[in-house]
């Protein structure tokens, strides 16, 4: 949240009042939490922050908190001041977003309902997230940080880092057999990243995508995406094999 900006448009449509600076402190704040721009449960900056931010005596703050908190609009406790859930308070009404400018691919995508949390049991892509060793990977990440430097904060290899993809590469060759160097070695962010990059990197606007039917509903947003016609194989015990096709160029999918 960037105070100074929210203080500065409030101050601008309130000028003709001719608040001292605590007042308006305590009236743009207060009608921020009212109209969820501090939605409830935000943490205020800590009022040594804040004035320092606004460039204004932390006493204006102390007053605004203060103010604010006889008001039950926020909470003091141990950690600083929280906004308060004052019931009844307005919520900006949910707008839906126009599709109006998009692409068709896009407009085609399928729309993700709720959370991966909200899953059931068996859910495709959804690993059993108790079994993460989350207090080795925290360790782990804490000696990585240790030994950044500042270097590693720029943009790195598009390819991915080449100490992993060397890993990777070595892992291959040893335990699947794969003969494979690091430059054949590409980092993505996961399964539908890997899918969006084949798909634009080895087939041309019009080409054919064969998929399972049933399939992964990923790789078919991934096919869509490029542009690609798909097609639906059945899938069988067997291996799976596309059906044969014409090789005539179909329309669109």
């Amino acid at each position: 949240m960037d105070y100074a900006l929210l203080l500065d448009a409030f101050g601008r449509v309130h000028a003709r009042h001719a608040w001292p600076r605590q007042r308006l402190l305590h009236e743009c704040l207060r009608a921020a939490i009212r109209d969820g721009t501090l939605a409830a449960g935000t943490r205020l900056l800590a009022t040594r922050a804040l004035a320092q931010e606004l460039g204004i005596a932390r006493n204006t703050v102390l007053y605004a908190y203060e103010q604010l908190a006889c008001e039950g609009f926020v909470v003091p406790d141990r950690r600083g001041t929280v906004v308060a859930d004052i019931a009844g308070a307005p919520r900006p009404p949910a707008q839906d977003v126009p599709q109006v400018g998009l692409a068709r691919r896009a407009q085609d995508l399928r729309t993700v309902h709720g959370a991966a949390g909200d899953a059931l049991a068996f859910a495709p892509g959804v690993p059993d997230l108790r079994a993460f060793p989350l207090a080795q990977w925290r360790r782990l990440l804490d000696r990585a940080w240790r030994g950044l430097d500042a270097a590693q904060l720029n943009y790195g290899d598009p390819a991915g880092e080449p100490a992993l993809r060397t890993a990777i590469a070595d892992y291959l060759r040893a335990s699947r057999g794969v003969v494979c160097g690091p430059d054949q070695v590409f980092i993505t962010d996961g399964t539908q990243g890997s899918l969006d990059l084949c798909a634009r990197a080895c087939a041309d606007a019009g080409e054919i995508a064969w998929i399972e039917n049933p399939g992964y509903g990923g790789a078919l947003a991934a096919f869509r995406g490029p542009v690609l016609p798909w097609r639906a194989s059945p899938s069988t015990r067997k291996a799976w094999r596309p059906l044969r096709t014409t090789g005539r160029r179909a329309g669109r999918g």
